[in-house]
């Protein structure tokens, strides 16, 4: 298992969900989109929206939870759970073809040009450009724990199976 930390500019603070428990329902509907995220009294953030301006699919999984099933466009598949409120997460799980997954070198490279070719809203596409960047950083150095972006913000990378990478942007407000 790898774990490593990053960090990211404090602009995708308000625009990401999660805390650091997640327990996310795989069986949800589908969040109409036309509705706007809910702040709620217990809930800094509010409800996550999607990252991506096209090419997902998006679905409340519980109270302040979310999945993202992301169109790639390649063989990875990819899926970013969304969770938390004042402590929250992103985790882009990333799931390789085959029974094994690269080397991690590789595959947090490819994990990384993958993100850095996604079509993200406007207000997300620069702190989802540092995630990338500390990605690439990870990639040099897999084992290095934790790689750190700001003081708040941390990126871990995980190898739950041997085909999946998990790599999950952490938010401490």
């Amino acid at each position: 298992m790898i774990v490593v930390h990053f960090r990211v500019s404090m602009g995708l603070l308000v625009l990401l969900g999660g805390c650091s428990e997640r327990n996310v329902q795989r069986e949800n509907v589908e969040k109409p989109k036309a509705e706007a995220p809910k702040v709620s009294a217990d809930c800094v953030r509010g409800e996550p929206e999607a990252l991506l301006a096209t090419r997902s699919m998006f679905r409340q999984s519980g109270p302040h939870e979310a999945l993202e099933t992301v169109d790639t466009g390649s063989p990875i598949q990819l899926v970013i759970h969304h969770f938390g409120c004042t402590h929250y997460a992103l985790d882009f799980e990333f799931t390789f073809p085959g029974e094994r997954m690269p080397d991690p070198h590789e595959s947090i490279r490819e994990a990384a040009a993958l993100v850095g070719k996604l079509p993200f809203k406007e207000g997300n596409r620069k702190a989802m450009e540092d995630v990338v960047s500390a990605m690439r950083r990870m990639a040099g150095d897999p084992y290095k724990q934790p790689l750190t972006m700001s003081e708040t913000e941390t990126l871990t990378a995980t190898t739950p199976a041997l085909n999946i990478l998990r790599i999950r942007y952490d938010v401490a407000l």
